[in-house]
């Protein structure tokens, strides 16, 4: 598409977003799939007027296609601290409820008290079953800049990164990670401020020999995230860096062992060739990652093998011309990875070109589907490290294939010398009963001739 159009209450608000060319302040960024099917998505209202940051795709009779604000118009309101102000991250699990990571700032500025909070509903009811709004200890009104979220429901654990973008030129970033069990009401800030999750100071991204940004390199810290299957290990990176980095999330959770100097001793790494903005693991522990330098996306069937020995280099689909900046990954639980591809650096520098006839010369965000046959880390029967798994069931399941067609084998040995013992014996006693009857004949026939 060349901009978003949204399902308008009114022509007359329609009218005033394409005639005062508000579509050029919209960016389409987030993306998550329900259990239905339905494409759920988010434009965060870094410029001014972003009539709504979430919403849903649905497609008119003209196969025109336009964002329904979800849950409703008036839970996107401009300035309401209980209604959404600005979204970048989004989740759904497998019990088909969408987390909402609300930024609460808007257009650069600080966010409003209260504003800065996460929210979950219910899409099988479309009813919020959780709400946590977090405190400014936890994420700065000014500094903090929640950038996406992962989802551990087995353990009820929620992982959120903090880019630590700050609304105050004076400020520095703060980036780091909020990790929060919502059963407990467990609320936590970690690992902030240190090499894990602030960025590169040396790396200038590029795409295609174009610097991301025109005066300075962007500084963008802690923000893809990524949960393996069974809840054991976070993988997170900073935007502006080369690294991944993970951790065993018991360490996160242990009061005793969460100092920054205590969990950076526990951080391993992942090297790659190239920057990433969105991540995430599907449900055979496998991860795939945006590459921001090569237009496409990066994926490694064992991140964890021998990791801080190797680089992750291989592309599975990649397009230098229409793949331009990656950015959130997501599943159709139908075998397909989904991904959206929205020239964020272009957006940055007011240089995309837009066209409210969506011509096909000036597309501007496009919605990918690259077939893999899994699905979400979510979407797991089995809260195992799924390769490891899937190995140790194939072996026990030959076990117990072989140990029966043994079992089969002696039987039928069994009952085919049964069979042999019982007509040998059943051979004898006929012979021993014609000897019998012969001498009963003849006693009688001795017993007539006296």
């Amino acid at each position: 598409m060349s901009y978003v159009d949204y399902t308008f209450q009114t022509q007359e608000d329609r009218d005033d977003y394409i005639n005062n060319k508000l579509y050029k302040n919209v960016l389409l960024a987030g993306i998550k799939v329900s259990v239905d099917g339905e494409y759920f998505v988010t434009m965060p209202r870094w410029k001014e007027k972003v009539p709504a940051t979430l919403g849903k795709i649905v497609v008119d009779a003209s196969n025109h296609v336009m964002v329904q604000p979800y849950p409703s118009w008036e839970m996107n309101k401009i300035g309401d601290a209980d209604a959404i102000q600005s979204v970048l991250g989004i989740e759904i699990d497998n019990t088909n409820t969408l987390w909402i990571l609300d930024q609460g700032k808007v257009n650069g500025s600080s966010a409003i008290k209260g504003s800065i909070k996460l929210l979950a509903y219910d899409l099988n009811t479309d009813k919020l079953v959780h709400k946590k709004v977090f405190p400014p200890e936890i994420a700065s009104l000014t500094d903090s800049f929640l950038n996406d979220v992962v989802v551990d429901t087995e353990n009820s654990r929620v992982y959120i990164s903090d880019s630590g973008i700050t609304a105050d030129p004076s400020h520095s970033a703060l980036p780091g990670l909020i990790i929060w069990d919502y059963k407990k009401d467990d609320l936590k800030r970690v690992l902030s401020n240190v090499v894990s999750t602030k960025a590169d100071d040396k790396l200038w991204i590029k795409i295609n020999g174009e610097k991301v940004l025109l005066d300075n390199p962007m500084e963008t810290g802690a923000d893809g995230i990524a949960l393996t299957p069974n809840g054991k290990k976070l993988f997170w990176c900073p935007l502006t860096s080369h690294t991944n980095y993970y951790i065993k999330t018991k360490y996160l959770w242990d009061d005793d062992k969460n100092s920054n100097e205590k969990l950076q001793e526990k951080i391993k790494t992942l090297k790659k060739i190239s920057a990433t903005d969105g991540m995430s693991f599907d449900n055979q522990s496998r991860l795939f990652v945006s590459s921001l330098e090569y237009s496409g996306i990066l994926w490694d069937a064992d991140p964890t093998k021998d990791s801080e020995d190797k680089i992750m280099s291989t592309l599975l689909v990649n397009n230098s011309k229409s793949m331009m900046w990656p950015d959130t990954l997501a599943f159709d639980h139908q075998g397909w990875l989904v991904f959206v591809s929205n020239q964020l650096h272009r957006f940055l520098n007011n240089e995309l070109i837009f066209s409210v006839d969506n011509s096909t010369e000036h597309i501007n965000f496009r919605i990918w589907k690259t077939y893999i046959g899994t699905d979400s880390y979510s979407f797991v029967t089995e809260k195992e490290d799924s390769s490891h798994f899937a190995a140790w069931k194939t072996a026990l399941i030959s076990c117990f294939s072989t140990a029966a067609f043994i079992g089969i084998v002696v039987l039928i040995i069994f009952v085919i010398r049964k069979k042999k013992k019982k007509k040998k014996k059943s051979k004898k006693s006929n012979i021993q009963k014609s000897l019998l009857k012969s001498d009963t004949e003849s006693s009688t026939s001795n017993s007539d001739k006296i």
